[in-house]
C-alpha cells in the first residue's frame, strides 16, 4: 500500500484541471514514487466523492495519508506551497493565502 494518498478532485478537461494533475503528479515523481497513489475524480462525471468530502472548489486535491489530512485548492503550480502543505517542505513565504481552516492552503495561481 502507498504511504502517500491523494485525491484530486476536477472538473472535466479543462486547463486547471489538467494542470492540477501534471503538477502533482510531476511532484509525487519528484518526491514521492513509488510511494505515492493519486485517485482523480472528474465531478462533471460522478459529483458524490466531492459532495461526501464537501468540495466546494475546483480543483481541490486532499491528502488522506500520512496524517495529519490536508486540502489544497488550485492547480497546485506553487510548487513550494504545496509541499510545504503537504509536509515535504518547511514554508517559505507567510505572503501565501491561507484559509481559517488549518487544514487547507489555497494555491496563488489558481
Amino acid at each position: 500500500m502507498a504511504r502517500h494518498y491523494f485525491t484530486l478532485f476536477v472538473a472535466g478537461d479543462t486547463p486547471g484541471s489538467r494542470q492540477a494533475r501534471a503538477n502533482l503528479e510531476r511532484i509525487c515523481a519528484e518526491h514521492l514514487r513509488p510511494d505515492c497513489k493519486i485517485t482523480v475524480v472528474d465531478v462533471t462525471i460522478d459529483s458524490e466523492p466531492a459532495e461526501f468530502h464537501r468540495v466546494l472548489a475546483i480543483p481541490t486535491l486532499i491528502k488522506h495519508a500520512p496524517a495529519p489530512a490536508r486540502r489544497i485548492i488550485g492547480d497546485l503550480s506553487d510548487k513550494q506551497t504545496v509541499l510545504a502543505a503537504l509536509g515535504l517542505a518547511a514554508p517559505t513565504s507567510p505572503s501565501k493565502e491561507t484559509s481559517h481552516d488549518p487544514e487547507t492552503t489555497r494555491d496563488q495561481a489558481d
